[in-house]
């Protein structure tokens, strides 16, 4: 085996996953606060989760919807990658979603998903589709999971929305 099929297969043992946040949350992009004092899709209020999305696109898609103004676009922001073992992450398929999981305001239903996967405490991470584009995914992480230190997080890069957006 040569030194890329090496790296290669090191490649494939993780799933990588992206966090689009404001310079001043950098520090605390993985403490979940956010997400644990109002809830989200696929977590009731209390619970804590991290929101990833599942490729550079989807993050910045995600994280657009919840900018409503010019100004808020024009800011400047932070990418984040992260790298979860691909064995520590489980996977929440759309075929079996209840019809209004993608409704707004958030479903009750939604969220006791994810607070069950929180419960059970099974796996570091689960897939869940994204309610933008519901065939692609974004990716759950479980702060408080005892695996979660084996998460590689990189060093938050600079991002900007492009002014036509």
């Amino acid at each position: 085996m040569n030194y890329n099929e090496e790296l290669d297969k090191e490649e494939r043992k993780y799933l990588s996953a992206y966090r689009i946040v404001s310079p001043k949350w950098v520090d605390d992009a993985f403490s979940s606060e956010g997400a644990r004092l109002n809830g989200g899709r696929w977590n009731s209020p209390g619970r804590a989760v991290v929101y990833l999305g599942g490729s550079r696109a989807l993050a910045a898609l995600e994280m657009l919807v919840h900018l409503t103004s010019p100004l808020t676009r024009a800011m400047p922001y932070r990418i984040i990658e992260v790298k979860i073992p691909r064995d520590l992450v489980a996977n929440y398929p759309l075929s079996i979603l209840h019809k209004d999981w993608r409704e707004s305001p958030v479903s009750k239903l939604s969220q006791e998903i994810g607070d069950d996967w929180i419960n059970a405490a099974g796996q570091l991470a689960i897939m869940a589709p994204s309610v933008l584009i519901p065939e692609e995914t974004n990716i759950l992480l479980n702060p408080h999971h005892p695996d979660f230190k084996k998460i590689q997080i990189s060093e938050a890069k600079e991002f900007s929305f492009d002014k036509r957006l």
